[in-house]
């Protein structure tokens, strides 16, 4: 050391000092969250209730209701891309099937397995009033992506659609599980969390950029 870590999504305080051992100066920590003249961007968060991800309830019964979740909210806003982030490829691909006839043709969607590169992705935007695309959490288009047009973001809506957590029946999640002396709770809330906030943060790129995640 001395280290300088920074970061729009930094791990807790608590997890940089027991999992990575480093000891964070209190006098030199600075959270400019927390500094409105430096905050970027506007959001404004809706809570969605009557699903869930829990994996005892992934059903055509949940999956459907999902949908159904989606396409009022598309079909109740303004233009824009409404990028839908997911837990994992599977339900990715049973929402957006059952999403397809409830849009009708009104409103374009695509997804991460359809769209490999940003140059299609930002022609489909710029051709759509509104596009839905959806991605899955730790994707290739979740974590450090910029859509934007003019110095202005082109994604209005940011849908999570499940708690991104780690696979827990991963061997590899276990052993790093193992490592940091958290339990399984603790480890997966604080990742969650970071994923979750790293997916949020493709729709805020510029000071002027406002969102609304639901």
């Amino acid at each position: 050391g001395p280290w300088s870590i920074m970061s729009g999504t930094l791990l807790n305080r608590e997890y940089i000092e027991n999992v990575w051992g480093l000891k964070i100066n209190k006098d030199q920590n600075i959270d400019l969250s927390k500094d409105k003249d430096a905050a970027v961007g506007q959001l404004d968060v809706k809570i969605v209730n009557g699903v869930t991800s829990k994996f005892e309830e992934r059903n055509d019964e949940m999956f459907q209701k999902y949908a159904k979740k989606i396409w009022k909210i598309v079909m109740s806003n303004g233009d824009g891309v409404y990028l839908v982030v997911y837990p994992n490829y599977r339900m990715m691909r049973i929402i957006s099937d059952n999403l397809q006839p409830l849009l009708n043709g009104q409103v374009m969607q695509s997804n991460e397995e359809q769209v490999r590169d940003m140059k299609t992705l930002l022609d489909l935007a710029q051709a759509n009033r509104k596009l839905v695309f959806h991605a899955v959490a730790k994707g290739r288009f979740t974590e450090g992506i910029e859509l934007t047009d003019n110095d202005k973001s082109l994604i209005k809506h940011v849908i999570v659609a499940g708690v991104p957590l780690p696979n827990i029946g991963d061997d590899y999640i276990q052993d790093r599980i193992s490592a940091s002396n958290y339990d399984e709770t603790e480890w997966l809330s604080e990742h969650g969390r970071i994923t979750t906030l790293q997916a949020i943060g493709r729709a805020i790129r510029f000071p002027d950029d406002s969102a609304t995640v639901w």
